[in-house]
């Protein structure tokens, strides 16, 4: 259980919202008690974790403007294949659907990054080239994408 509350109370840091982190903590106490229990396990935990993660992601994702919901849809592709997670190979996929220059594709990114979807780690290369790593499952976020589109 102690997995799952470091996990609790890291998405209510990520939030800036220690009520998030109430509501996941009453999420899973309300499922052991339907089910008869009193003691908290691991599975309430993660199952509270699963159900309001979707919602949070829908909300940061639907913040954004089409365009970078189509590069953020992207990412997830790139990252569902195992495909290079650099933002410069990143970029040259997204060429090949959308038309876009170097500069503002970089906006884009760190408009995404800032709402909270990716992180956007330094890479080994030259000027800004970085790790995109996606905070969410890509199979989630190309499903949110599709739904908001």
């Amino acid at each position: 259980m102690k997995v799952v509350f470091e996990r609790i109370v890291g998405i209510a840091t990520d939030e800036q919202d220690i009520r998030v982190g109430i509501d996941l903590v009453r999420a899973a106490v309300m499922r052991a008690e339907t089910d008869g229990r009193r003691q908290v396990t691991h599975d309430d935990g993660e199952a509270a974790v699963r159900a309001a993660i979707a919602p949070v992601l829908q909300a940061r994702a639907s913040g954004l403007p089409e365009g970078e919901r189509t590069i953020l849809y992207r990412i997830a592709e790139q990252a569902r294949v195992g495909g290079d997670m650099t933002s410069g190979a990143i970029f040259e996929a997204i060429c090949g659907y959308q038309a876009i220059g170097r500069s503002t594709y970089h906006e884009h990114l760190k408009q995404i990054a800032k709402v909270g979807i990716v992180d956007l780690m330094p890479g080994s290369g030259r000027g800004r080239e970085r790790e995109v790593l996606l905070r969410y499952d890509p199979e989630k976020v190309a499903s949110v994408c599709r739904h908001l589109d």
